[in-house]
């Protein structure tokens, strides 16, 4: 099998040439690299054009549309691998990623149309932490972000092409927008053991308060878009499904109290049986019981002012 590696390059001069070489060493050749300048304003594109100028399979685009989205997109059309490789250009791989993923979806009786890839993620205070593909509950998987992340998977074009590829109006989340948009149409995946990606964590400090508002809302959206596909496909609920997106709902109630009310009425009321989680402590959960979702919300914010 072939595959072709899509890296989206947005002002990434201080990353892309770590990005690149984890690419470049990989033990299998990709097809084609295909390097996608998304209207930078540092020295990217003369990086870019240094490479594509030095390495035959190497290539370069200009997308004007800005947004990772449509340059991942616009690599896809010129993408001739089996899989496609997604690279963002502040994360790398270890020399012997695609090799072992390749060899796992030739090794399996199907035609797998994603690989999930645990990953290592550090932050922005270099801390290195191991996040974990669900693997028992795809659907869980799904409404937690537990099934990797765009660089950490590996994906089959033919599927890609199917669905469009990336959503061009998702700001957040793009990878699990892309992923659900798999699961309706039918694909088939694969869960790795592996942890073979490193993603770095943005600084937290770079976003203002409306933008991680917004983000929030915006996830919140995709995991009752999920969950109501999951309902109406009478896909088996368990509570762990209802606690993981009471958890969103949770969490959303001070950004927009009423899309979370919304939300809770929609999906939750009197169809689950809440306890505590990582989010979710005792003494909520104790509030809850006795006087409901709105008044411990309530409580909750008189408590924090």
């Amino acid at each position: 099998m072939k595959y072709s590696v899509i890296i989206p390059c947005f002002n990434a001069e201080k990353y892309i040439d770590q990005a690149f070489s984890s690419v470049i060493n990989q033990t299998i050749a990709p097809n084609e690299i295909i390097l996608v300048d998304n209207c930078s304003t540092d020295n990217t594109l003369e990086k870019i054009k240094f490479y594509s100028s030095k390495y035959k399979n190497v290539l370069h685009v200009t997308e004007n549309m800005q947004g990772a989205s449509f340059a991942r997109n616009a690599g896809l059309q010129l993408a001739t691998g089996d899989y496609i490789q997604f690279l963002d250009v502040d994360d790398c791989l270890a020399p012997n990623k695609v090799k072992i993923q390749l060899q796992l979806i030739q090794n399996s009786n199907d035609i797998i149309d994603v690989l999930f890839d645990n990953y290592f993620l550090q932050s922005f205070k270099k801390e290195k932490s191991l996040v974990s593909v669900d693997k028992d509950d795809v659907w869980l998987g799904l409404l937690n972000g537990k099934l990797g992340f765009t660089s950490s998977n590996l994906w089959r074009k033919e599927m890609l092409l199917k669905v469009n590829g990336f959503g061009v109006n998702h700001k957040t989340s793009e990878e699990y927008h892309l992923i659900f948009k798999i699961l309706k149409n039918g694909g088939k995946f694969l869960c790795a053991s592996t942890a073979l990606t490193f993603k770095r964590e943005i600084n937290p400090n770079s976003l203002t308060k409306l933008t991680i508002n917004q983000n929030y809302e915006r996830y919140a959206k995709l995991r009752y878009d999920i969950f109501k596909y999951m309902q109406l496909n009478k896909v088996p609920l368990t509570n762990k499904h209802f606690l993981s997106f009471f958890d969103v709902v949770r969490i959303l109630y001070p950004l927009s109290k009423n899309d979370s009310i919304f939300y809770y009425n929609e999906i939750l009321k009197n169809k689950f049986k809440l306890l505590p989680t990582l989010s979710t402590s005792k003494f909520y959960v104790f509030l809850y019981r006795l006087v409901g979702f709105r008044k411990t919300e309530f409580l909750r914010s008189l408590i924090k002012k």
